[in-house]
């Protein structure tokens, strides 16, 4: 957990079997944060909950875990890439997914592989705020544990050369 720390790495890290969060960044004055090269797995929660600005989440493996692989709320302006998420919501409750954004704006979720996730394998979600100007390109959305590849209730969201099957 980080919290209220500018400017912070967590790297190389094997996080398992996890009561809440497997990694989580908050606080006003967390921002900065680069989370690259984990596996974050086996948790009863989310697996990267995300609750600052400006972060980079790189490289890591997220499965396995009860809630959604990588989450972020509220914030802008963040980097999800080049991550491989997976059979998140292992319960197969439809109600969590691969990548979700919670009314941020300005995030970038590029260049990532995500795949059978029980609800969507990337979802852009209002719930009380409208996200505004987010990215989803390049990525490689598959599966058939899922109810669809994508979900968007943003606004001027980008979704380009994305790969679903």
């Amino acid at each position: 957990r980080v919290s209220s720390t500018p400017n912070s790495i967590i790297s190389n890290c094997w996080i398992e079997n996890f009561s809440k969060e497997g990694i989580l960044t908050q606080g006003s004055g967390s921002t900065g944060t680069f989370i690259f090269n984990n596996e974050v797995f086996s948790g009863s929660g989310d697996g990267i909950f995300i609750d600052q600005n400006n972060s980079i989440i790189s490289g890591n493996e997220v499965y396995n875990n009860s809630w959604n692989g990588i989450r972020i709320s509220s914030v802008t302006g963040n980097l999800i890439t080049n991550n491989y998420v997976h059979d998140n919501d292992f319960a197969n409750t439809t109600t969590y997914d691969g990548i979700t954004v919670t009314r941020g704006s300005r995030n970038r979720i590029i260049g990532n592989r995500v795949s059978d996730n029980d609800r969507y394998e990337v979802s852009i979600v209002a719930s009380g705020g409208t996200p505004t100007a987010n990215i989803i390109t390049f990525n490689d959305l598959n599966g058939t544990d899922r109810v669809a590849a994508l979900f968007d209730e943003g606004t001027d969201t980008q979704i380009g050369h994305n790969i679903t099957s």
